[in-house]
């Protein structure tokens, strides 16, 4: 039998806490989703160690895992530090968190849903990952009344695209893409699983746009003609959008198509396992072995939480969409 012996090592600015160092830790939890929450990592300290200098404001890593084998699972900033008697907890957070802060007022003309993220993405100074294209708008606001993030994350809701901070803290927006499953069993790796179904509240979507004024479609610039532009994707009862971007037919049916896909999504898994640092947001997993077979089958990865402290070992809880019936 082989006996995991959890690792870690932690960045806080010119500070390293590691195994076997002298700065040990009591406890540190990162939490990452993809459903619009900035990612965190906690961490509690000893307080007894005198190399330990950081401040708000520095940059902070973590990376988890077993001796000789750990994977960085969050890069960030510093955003508080308390100290205590006996322990320092520090919370830091990834650059969602700077963009659901930066807040502008910009119009972009026929540029891709991309080029937008990563325009904004820019002037927010969070580095950029992997930004594909998605759909081409006409014509797109971006006012202070939302921030940064809540319009990058529309943005990606017009193109069936996900979009979240990776480990190395950079913005990635594209598609989810099935990939070679990471592999978890019951009564090997997985610790607990709880499913949950739930009946999908709308079948369709109908998609409205502003209708352009002659019958060159997304290149006219007057907008006065009656003539509706709409498309509708799906069947059953209809969540309808009015979005002032789309301005022809084929967009409209492309924006409905990627709404229906995140309105429809109605299986959902919680499940923790045996800590791993290898799985990552948007990668694919595939459960097997389970009592209830309908748990079987392969997954999206939708949240990671890695939890380790001393006394409870090291835990990872996976957030799941999908299922063998998808």
């Amino acid at each position: 039998m082989v006996m995991l012996r959890p690792s870690y090592e932690v960045n806080l600015g010119s500070a390293t806490v590691e195994r076997g160092g002298t700065g040990d830790l009591v406890s540190v939890r990162v939490s990452t989703d993809m459903d619009g929450r900035a990612g965190l990592c906690r961490v509690v300290l000893y307080a007894d160690n005198p190399d330990l200098e950081f401040a708000v404001g520095d940059t902070f890593d973590v990376s988890l895992g077993y001796v000789d084998d750990t994977t960085k699972v969050f890069t960030g900033t510093i955003d508080s530090v308390v100290k205590e008697f006996a322990h320092i907890r520090v919370l830091a957070l990834n650059s969602v968190a700077k963009l659901q802060r930066f807040r502008t007022d910009k119009y972009f003309e026929n540029q891709t849903c991309g080029a937008i993220v990563s325009d904004l993405a820019g002037s927010a100074n969070v580095s950029v990952g992997g930004v594909e294209d998605g759909v081409q708008l006409p014509f797109y606001a971006v006012d202070s009344a939302k921030n940064a993030h809540e319009h990058i994350v529309g943005l990606a809701g017009r193109c069936g695209h996900e979009t979240y901070a990776d480990a190395e803290d950079s913005l990635v927006f594209g598609p989810y893409e099935a990939d070679a499953p990471k592999q978890f069993e019951y009564g090997k790796t997985v610790v607990s699983a709880a499913r949950v179904d739930r009946d999908a509240i709308f079948g369709s979507v109908h998609v409205y746009g502003e209708s352009p004024s002659s019958s060159k479609g997304a290149d006219a610039v007057h907008w006065l003609t009656k003539t509706p532009v709409d498309a509708t994707s799906g069947d059953g009862g209809a969540l309808t959008i009015d979005d002032g971007a789309v301005r022809d037919a084929d967009t409209a049916s492309s924006v409905g198509s990627s709404l229906l896909a995140l309105v429809t999504r109605n299986t959902f898994l919680e499940l923790r396992v045996v800590g791993d640092a290898t799985v990552f947001l948007n990668d694919t997993v595939q459960l097997s072995g389970m009592t209830d077979e309908s748990m079987n089958g392969d997954y999206q990865v939708r949240g990671v939480e890695h939890a380790f402290a001393k006394t409870k070992g090291f835990i990872t809880t996976l957030t799941l969409s999908g299922g063998s019936e998808e």
